[in-house]
C-alpha cells in the first residue's frame, strides 16, 4: 500500500535557500539539509510511537490481544477441537481451526486483521484465535523483531538523502532511533523534474507504510522539519556570531 502527499513547500523552500545561502550553503546543500531532517521526523509519525523497547513491546502485545486469546495452563485436544484451562481457572473450548501452535500463523493472523489506520480490529472472544502463552509469546518476539521496520524505510532514505554533501555542518541521520534500524535497506530518495519545478521524493518501500502514516502526518512531518531548518540556521548563525564578538 503506497502512500504519496503533494506538499506547498514553495514559501518554507524560498526562506530556507535565503537563510542557507547566508550561512554558506549552496541551495542544494540547503535542501539536503531538510531532506534528512524530513526523513527522520517521518520516522517519529510513523507507528509504532514509542521508542522505549519495553513499551514498544507491552504495545505490540495490547495490539494482539484485541484478536488473540492466550492462556496459561493445560490443553486437550479431540477430533473436533480443543479444550483448555486460563491461568485462572476459566475453561473454553475451541473449534480446531480457532487453534493454532505456530508462533508464525499467530503473527499472520494478527496482521490480517488491521483496519486502515493499521490497528487491531477488535474481535469479540469467540471469533478470536486461540493459543498458549508459550506459542503467544514466541509470535510477540516475531512481531517486535520486525517493529521499527517502515521507521527504518524512512532512515534508510534520510541516509540516501545525506550522501554527497558539501560545505559545513553536514546533515545525517546518526543514532535517531537506533532500535528501529534493520540491516536491509528499505527506503530511498529521488529529484525529478515537473515543468520548471524540481520535485524531491522521500521513497519508503515498506509494502503497508500506508496503513501507519497518515498523509496528514507526512504533510506535518515535513513542514515542521522545514520551520525546524530555518530555526537551526538561525540559531546556529547567532550562536557564530557570539563567538566572534570582542571580549
Amino acid at each position: 500500500m503506497k502512500i504519496s502527499a503533494d506538499i506547498d513547500i514553495s514559501s518554507l523552500a524560498r526562506q530556507i535557500k535565503k537563510v542557507g545561502k547566508r550561512f554558506g550553503d549552496t541551495q542544494e546543500q540547503a535542501n539536503k539539509r531538510w531532506g534528512v531532517a524530513a526523513a527522520k521526523n517521518l520516522a517519529n509519525y510513523t507507528q509504532a510511537y514509542k521508542g522505549n523497547q519495553k513499551k514498544q513491546k507491552d504495545a505490540i502485545r495490547g495490539d494482539a490481544y484485541r484478536v488473540v486469546i492466550a492462556f496459561k495452563g493445560r490443553n486437550k485436544k479431540t477430533a473436533k477441537g480443543v479444550s483448555y484451562t486460563t491461568h485462572n481457572g476459566k475453561k473454553g473450548y475451541v473449534s480446531n481451526d480457532r487453534f493454532s501452535s505456530s508462533p508464525q500463523e499467530i503473527v499472520n493472523w494478527i496482521d490480517a486483521h488491521r483496519n486502515n489506520r493499521g490497528r487491531t480490529k477488535l474481535l469479540k472472544p469467540q471469533e478470536r484465535m486461540v493459543c498458549s502463552n508459550a506459542t503467544f509469546n514466541k509470535a510477540i518476539n516475531i512481531k517486535h523483531l520486525h517493529s521499527g521496520t517502515a521507521k527504518d524505510g524512512y532512515l534508510d532514505a534520510g541516509d540516501h538523502i545525506s550522501r554527497g554533501q558539501k560545505g559545513r555542518v553536514k546533515a545525517k541521520v546518526g543514532k535517531h532511533l537506533k532500535w528501529a534500524r534493520k540491516s536491509k535497506t528499505l527506503g530511498r530518495s529521488r529529484s525529478r523534474r515537473r515543468g520548471l519545478t524540481t520535485i524531491a521524493e522521500i521513497v519508503n518501500n515498506v509494502s503497508y507504510i500506508g496503513k501507519i502514516i497518515s498523509v496528514g502526518n507526512v504533510k506535518k512531518a515535513v513542514h515542521e522539519t522545514g520551520r525546524n531548518t530555518l530555526k537551526w540556521y538561525k540559531r546556529t548563525m547567532a550562536a557564530e556570531a557570539k563567538k566572534k564578538r570582542p571580549r
